[in-house]
């Protein structure tokens, strides 16, 4: 190679050289000016959760906080967050009792003919292994209407799940089971609740499940008080119960 080359070629060099290292000390320069990427935002509070002004548990039979689960077997959300529902009951300590309770509104007969069912198998001890099929059965499909809301498609229902249908046929009609829905018309009232799902923590608080936010927060936000409300003693402090 000449040495006129040799130039040439060890020039382009250092001009090489040269631009990387300007580049280089710019896009330094560049990355201290710009500004830091603003932090994640908070979640903000949980806005489904309303006071009581009248506390009323349903049962003071003991000194436990009380949590109540309502929904309807109707409700395609209900159905989405039962999963939800049940692992956060099972996380909640000795000291709080949960249930679930079939909603009832006197003005709806379909939700009435519901909680029929619902107290006939829980009297039976069998709601919580059928639930999901009760579930299926009143909502098939979205293009099907929902189903279950006679004695004989629930008869119907108790026959394919291998129940005893007279045991089954004498809970559906027994007073018991007439009362327990009356009471839940009267204390759903009481309370102040109108949707589904939702829950009622010791009589005091009523969660209703808010938009678009995940189910864990809905129910976060019930295991929370009710975790509270056990830390304050107030399980000791029993609100009037519900006529």
């Amino acid at each position: 190679m000449s040495k006129l080359l040799q130039l040439r070629w060890g020039g382009a060099t250092i001009i090489a050289l040269v631009a990387t290292l300007i580049f280089a000390l710019s896009a330094w320069s560049w990355a201290q000016d710009k500004p830091a990427a603003a932090p994640d935002k908070p979640n903000p509070p949980y806005r489904g959760i309303k006071e009581i002004k009248n506390p009323q548990r349903w049962d003071n039979s003991d000194q436990k906080v009380e949590v109540l689960y309502f929904f309807w077997y109707g409700c395609g959300t209900c159905k989405d967050v039962d999963g939800q529902v049940n692992a956060m009951a099972s996380r909640l300590p000795e000291g709080v009792r949960f249930k679930k309770v079939a909603a009832a509104f006197r003005e709806n007969p379909d939700w009435s003919e519901h909680a029929k069912l619902f107290w006939a198998l829980d009297n039976m001890g069998l709601e919580p292994k059928l639930r999901q099929a009760v579930f299926n059965a009143v909502q098939p499909s979205r293009e099907v209407p929902t189903q279950l809301l006679s004695v004989n498609s629930q008869k119907a229902f108790a026959r394919a799940n291998h129940l005893n249908l007279v045991e089954f046929e004498q809970r559906l009609n027994e007073p018991l089971t007439r009362n327990m829905v009356e009471k839940t018309y009267a204390y759903l009232d009481a309370v102040d609740l109108g949707s589904v799902p939702s829950f009622v923590v010791n009589g005091r608080y009523v969660v209703s499940i808010e938009g678009r936010r995940p189910p864990t927060d809905f129910t976060g936000a019930a295991e929370k008080l009710a975790l509270e409300e056990l830390a304050k003693g107030a399980g000791e402090k029993k609100p009037a119960p519900a006529k």
